[in-house]
């Protein structure tokens, strides 16, 4: 991207670079040296200052491959503002960052949402902190085609991927569709895809579920689901409509099916209103899931953080208000608008139990 002739002392530049947390930048400096021999120069970047010396410019010499000229600078969509969906550059962290426009301002409102997708972040910047996202082809910079821009993927927490689930894996610095071939130790999995040359090695979390953008919507392709097995002697958890029963879970067993998607359960709590036995029922298979995997909690439950509380024979979904001395807390109920003290022992991390797999719930506010 550089000119023919290279790069001259006193031009100026935007610097790319390859270490973790910073791929996808380009900060702004300025040539100070030229060495083509050896495809290197010296930069003196414009928003970053030494450690050493608080009141000089960071100096660095990089590789050429790392600098480019810098792009024209124009605000987005000059003349029709700026478009959902649009692709721009954030300036932040000193540094212009690759994004999308998920919002744009309504009413009075001066500041525009950005999505970044390799971070899967969100945040908002006014119209001076933006510029036009531009490609050089041949040596001019122009608006990449929107063919190539999409809104980004909305991240559902999975607890756990499965064999031949259709993922997307974050390589060099973007999502990659691929399958999972195999499930290793510790919450890694073997992922293969045509784009590569040979399969590869991935955490947990640098895998999501793959969606397809379908008339504006994303739609999760299908997947090897976990089907539930609800079968004689399976320990469930079972929901119900009535009042007062709303959202929480009662744990049962399959006693036997009763056809038409409905099952004898007994329950291991609840008991008949005499008291003398356990109450059994025949539900539907709407309000039947397996029990959820347990999740450890490293140390304790954190603040906002979502949980089932054990109460009155039953979970009951809550969020975590606040965090008291000897493990215990203070969970805030919704539907109620109530809160209860409950030890550690008697709170799990809640979860969704979508599509036939168990989905990690997100931080709540009340």
């Amino acid at each position: 991207m550089a000119p023919p002739e290279g790069f001259r002392t006193g031009d100026e530049v935007e610097v790319s670079s390859d270490e973790d947390g910073f791929r996808g930048a380009y900060f702004e400096g300025r040539v100070v040296r030229s060495m083509p021999k050896l495809r290197r120069y010296t930069v003196d970047y414009d928003a970053i200052v030494d450690d050493a010396d608080e009141s000089r410019r960071l100096r660095e010499t990089v590789d050429a491959r790392h600098v480019r000229p810098r792009p024209p600078r124009c605000l987005p969509g000059v003349g029709r503002g700026v478009a959902l969906h649009q692709p721009v550059d954030a300036f932040h962290n000193d540094a212009w960052w690759v994004g999308v426009v998920s919002a744009v301002p309504t009413g009075r409102q001066r500041r525009y949402h950005i999505c970044f997708p390799a971070s899967r972040e969100e945040m908002e910047f006014g119209a001076d902190e933006l510029r036009a996202h531009l490609e050089c082809v041949d040596g001019e910079w122009v608006l990449p085609k929107s063919l190539h821009v999409r809104p980004c993927v909305l991240h559902v927490p999975i607890v756990k991927f499965d064999q031949l689930d259709e993922v997307e894996a974050f390589y060099e610095n973007g999502w990659w569709p691929g399958v999972i071939t195999k499930i290793n130790a510790k919450s890694w999995y073997t992922v293969k895809s045509i784009h590569w040359d040979m399969e590869r090695e991935f955490c947990h979390t640098m895998l999501r579920l793959r969606y397809d953008l379908v008339d504006g919507r994303w739609t999760q392709k299908p997947q090897n689901m976990v089907m539930m097995d609800i079968g004689r002697g399976k320990t469930v958890e079972v929901s119900s409509d009535e009042e007062g029963f709303l959202g929480a879970w009662f744990t049962a067993t399959i006693l036997e099916s009763m056809g038409k998607n409905k099952f004898l359960v007994q329950y291991h709590n609840l008991k008949t209103d005499d008291e003398t036995q356990l109450l059994t029922e025949t539900v539907h298979a709407l309000h039947i899931r397996p029990t959820p995997p347990e999740i450890p909690v490293d140390g304790e439950f954190r603040n906002l953080e979502e949980v089932d509380a054990s109460h009155n024979d039953g979970w009951w979904v809550g969020v975590i208000s606040e965090v008291l001395d000897g493990r215990r807390y203070m969970v805030y109920f919704r539907p109620w608008k109530e809160e209860m003290e409950f030890g550690h022992a008697d709170l799990r991390l809640h979860q969704d139990w979508i599509n036939g797999r168990w989905v990690r719930a997100s931080t709540k506010l009340l």
